[in-house]
C-alpha cells in the first residue's frame, strides 16, 4: 500500500524502495514484480533492471488463473521490451496480453511499437480500439497518450505499411 501510495503521489523512488522490500521478503509476489518493473522501465528510465522483475513475474502467472493479472503482467514485460528496443519480442508479448484481456494501456503499448517499427496505420487501429475500451478505470495518463498519439498520426503523411 505505501509503495502505490507513493507512486501516485509521483515519489518513484521511494515506491521502487517499497517494492523491493515486498520483494526481499516475498520474492514471488506477482504484483511486486510487476511494478517495479514498469515503475523502473518508465518512470526512473532503467529498462534493462526492470526487464529482470518482468520477466519474473511473467514466469510465476502459470500459476495464476486471474487473466487480468495475467494481462497486465504481459503488457508491462511488452512495455519493457519496448524500452530495450526488442521489437519483435515486444510485440508478441503485447500481442499474448491483449489475447488474453484488451486493454486501452497494452493497445497503447503495442501501438508504441508498431510506430516503432514504421507501422503507423496498424498503429492507429491499435489506438482507435484503445479508445473504444475506455471506461471509469482508464487512467488519465493512458487516455491522454492514446489521443496525443492519434493526433500526432492524423498529422503525419500515411506511409507504406510493412
Amino acid at each position: 500500500l505505501l509503495a502505490k501510495a507513493m507512486y501516485d503521489q509521483g515519489r518513484y523512488e521511494e515506491s521502487r524502495r517499497y517494492y523491493e522490500v515486498v520483494i526481499e521478503a516475498q520474492p514471488q509476489n506477482l504484483m511486486a514484480l510487476n511494478n517495479i518493473a514498469y515503475i523502473l522501465a518508465d518512470e526512473l528510465n532503467n529498462p534493462e533492471e526492470a526487464l529482470i522483475h518482468a520477466q519474473n513475474a511473467e514466469k510465476q502467472t502459470s500459476q495464476v488463473s486471474d487473466l487480468g493479472q495475467r494481462a497486465n503482467v504481459l503488457d508491462t514485460l511488452g512495455y519493457v521490451q519496448y524500452r530495450l528496443a526488442k521489437f519483435s519480442e515486444a510485440e508478441t508479448s503485447l500481442r499474448r496480453s491483449i489475447a488474453l484481456v484488451p486493454l486501452p494501456a497494452n493497445r497503447l503499448h503495442l501501438a508504441k511499437v508498431l510506430i516503432a517499427q514504421g507501422r503507423d496505420l496498424r498503429a492507429k487501429e491499435q489506438l482507435i480500439k484503445a479508445r473504444e475500451l475506455f471506461d471509469e478505470k482508464t487512467e488519465k495518463k493512458v487516455k491522454a497518450e492514446i489521443e496525443k498519439l492519434l493526433r500526432d498520426l492524423d498529422e503525419t503523411p500515411a506511409t507504406t505499411e510493412r
